[in-house]
C-alpha cells in the first residue's frame, strides 16, 4: 500500500459517509498505475511526485502532494483518500477491511470513459467498475448481503473522468480536420457509455455520487 494512502477518521470530525469509492483518471489516482505492467504506463513514482506529501515520498499520486480525492475525503472528515485497489488485491482480507473502514480507489492515470482511450496503459472505467463488483462480492462473502449493502448505501462514490477522452478526441479531430458540427456530433458518443457504467455502480447499492469531468 502506498504510504499515506490509508484513510482514517480525523480526530473530532464526523464523516457523513461510512466510506468512499473512487473512480477516474490521474486527478484521483493514488497509486494504481504503479502496479500496472508495461513500459508505456504513466506512473507517478518520481522524486517530485509527493515532495509536498507527508514524508515527502512519491505515493503514486500525479501531484506534488495531496490530490483532489484527498481534499474531497478530508472535507468529509477523513485523513486522506482510500487506498489503491491494486495495492490490496487479490487478497480478500485487507481488501474487505479497507473497503469497510475507508473505501477503495480504482482511479487510474490515463483512464477514459471509452475503453479505447489509452488502451493497454491504464485501468479503463469499465474495468474499474468490474473491480468494484469484485470488491462488493468479497464484502458480501465476508459480511453477508444485508450488512454489505447497508454499508455501501451509506458510502459516497466519487467519479472524475473524461479529461483524457477529450484530449485524445481533440488530437484525433485536429489530425482529421473535422468541422465544428462533426466534432459536436462525435463528442456525444462519450455520454452514452458514461451513463451505462454509472448505472452499473448504482445497481451495486450506491446512493451518493459526486461526478466531475
Amino acid at each position: 500500500m502506498c504510504a499515506g494512502a490509508h484513510r482514517t477518521v480525523a480526530a473530532g470530525a464526523r464523516s457523513p459517509a461510512t466510506a468512499m469509492y473512487v473512480f477516474g483518471s490521474s486527478i484521483l489516482d493514488v497509486g494504481n498505475n504503479n502496479y500496472l505492467p508495461g513500459a508505456s504506463v504513466a506512473r507517478a513514482n518520481r522524486r517530485y511526485n509527493g515532495i509536498d506529501f507527508p514524508s515527502s515520498i512519491p505515493t503514486g499520486r500525479f501531484s506534488n502532494g495531496y490530490n483532489i480525492a484527498d481534499y474531497v475525503a478530508k472535507s468529509m472528515g477523513f485523513a486522506s483518500s482510500p487506498p489503491a485497489y491494486l495495492s490490496l488485491a487479490p487478497s480478500s482480507g485487507p481488501l474487505v477491511q479497507n473497503a469497510v473502514a475507508n473505501g477503495i480507489s480504482y482511479a487510474s492515470g490515463g483512464a477514459g470513459i471509452l475503453d479505447s482511450t489509452n488502451a493497454g496503459n491504464t485501468i479503463r472505467l469499465s474495468k474499474q467498475v468490474q473491480y468494484f463488483g469484485t470488491t462488493k462480492a468479497k464484502m458480501v462473502a465476508a459480511l453477508g448481503p444485508n450488512v454489505a449493502n447497508a454499508l455501501l448505501s451509506r458510502s459516497i462514490f466519487l467519479i472524475g473522468i473524461g479529461n483524457n477522452d477529450m484530449y485524445v478526441f481533440e488530437s484525433a479531430e485536429r489530425a482529421q480536420n473535422r468541422s465544428a458540427v462533426e466534432q459536436r456530433r462525435e463528442t456525444a458518443v462519450l455520454y452514452v457509455p458514461t451513463g451505462t457504467k454509472l448505472q452499473d455502480t448504482s445497481c451495486c447499492c450506491g446512493r451518493q455520487f459526486s461526478i466531475g469531468w
